[in-house]
C-alpha cells in the first residue's frame, strides 16, 4: 500500500513549506488505478454508482457510497443516464458546485445597473458582522488538501500522478483558494468546498487564491498558475469527482 506523501501534517498547516515525498509505491498505485479505470473506460462499461447497506435504523435503511455515479453517467436523477462528454462531465462539475458566496472581486460580474465604481447592493458579506471572515481560515483549506492527497495516493480513485503532485505544489507554493463559509446546500455541502481547490488547479479565470503573507489585492487562479509557471490541469475522466467527491472539509 502507497505511503501517505505527508507525515509532518502539523508542519504544512503551520508552514509555507510542505515536505511532502512521493514515494515510488505511491506513483506505481497511482497508475495501476489510472490504468484500470481506463480499461474500464475502453472496453465500453457503464460504471454506475454503487451502494452498501450498512444498517437499518427506526428512519430507514442507511447507505454507503462505495462508488459514485459520474464517470460516464449523469448524477442524481440521471445517474442511470450514460454519457459520451466524460470529460466536459468533471469541468461542469467543478463549475456547478462553486457557487459559494464571497466578497466580490474585481472580476465577478455586475448587474447592467450597477456601475464598476458604485456600492454594492443586495447581500454582500462584507458588510456582515456575523463572522469576522466570509471563507474558511487558510490552515483549514492547507488541512482539506493534505487528506485529500493521502487519500489519492492509495490509487484507488484512478487519477494520474500529476492530479497528487499538483496538490502538493499548491502547498510548497501556498496557492490556496478562499473556501466559502456560506453557499453549500443539502447533500452538497461537503462537495462545494473541494470544488474551489479543483478549479484551482483548472487556472480559472472566476477563482481567486488567497494572498500570500505581507500582500494584498486580488489574485486569480489563472494569474497564480502563470506566476508558478505552470500548466492548468486537464480533468479527464473521473477526476473532478476524486478531487471533490469527499468529507475532507468536514474532518479537518
Amino acid at each position: 500500500m502507497a505511503a501517505p506523501i505527508v507525515h509532518d501534517q502539523p508542519k504544512v498547516l503551520r508552514d509555507n513549506f510542505a515536505d511532502a515525498r512521493i514515494e515510488q509505491s505511491t506513483y506505481d498505485s497511482l497508475r495501476g488505478g489510472y490504468s484500470a479505470l481506463q480499461r474500464s473506460l475502453h472496453s465500453g462499461e457503464v460504471i454506475r454508482g454503487e451502494l452498501k447497506l450498512i444498517s437499518v435504523i427506526h428512519a430507514g435503511p442507511k447507505f454507503a457510497q462505495l462508488r459514485p455515479p459520474g464517470v460516464n453517467t449523469g448524477f442524481g436523477a440521471w445517474a442511470n443516464t450514460r454519457t459520451v462528454e466524460i470529460e466536459a462531465l468533471q469541468r461542469v462539475l467543478t463549475r456547478e458546485l462553486s457557487y459559494g458566496v464571497l466578497t466580490a472581486g474585481p472580476r465577478d460580474p455586475r448587474g447592467s445597473h450597477q456601475a464598476a465604481d458604485s456600492p454594492r447592493t443586495g447581500f454582500d458579506p462584507a458588510t456582515k458582522d456575523t463572522l469576522e471572515s466570509d471563507h474558511l481560515p487558510k490552515t483549514w483549506v492547507r488541512a482539506a488538501i493534505v487528506v485529500r492527497m493521502n487519500f489519492l495516493v492509495k490509487g484507488r480513485s484512478g487519477v494520474r500522478p500529476v492530479i497528487v503532485e499538483r496538490l502538493r505544489d499548491l502547498l510548497e507554493h501556498d496557492i490556496v483558494p478562499p473556501i466559502p463559509l456560506r453557499g453549500s446546500i443539502s447533500a452538497s455541502g461537503n462537495l462545494n468546498p473541494l470544488a474551489y481547490i479543483a478549479s484551482v488547479m483548472q487556472g480559472k479565470t472566476t477563482v481567486r487564491v488567497l494572498p500570500k503573507p505581507g500582500r494584498t489585492g486580488h489574485v486569480y487562479a489563472d494569474e497564480a498558475l502563470a506566476q508558478a509557471e505552470w500548466s492548468p490541469i486537464h480533468l479527464m475522466a473521473k477526476v473532478g469527482l476524486a478531487i471533490q467527491w469527499n468529507h475532507n472539509i468536514h474532518r479537518v
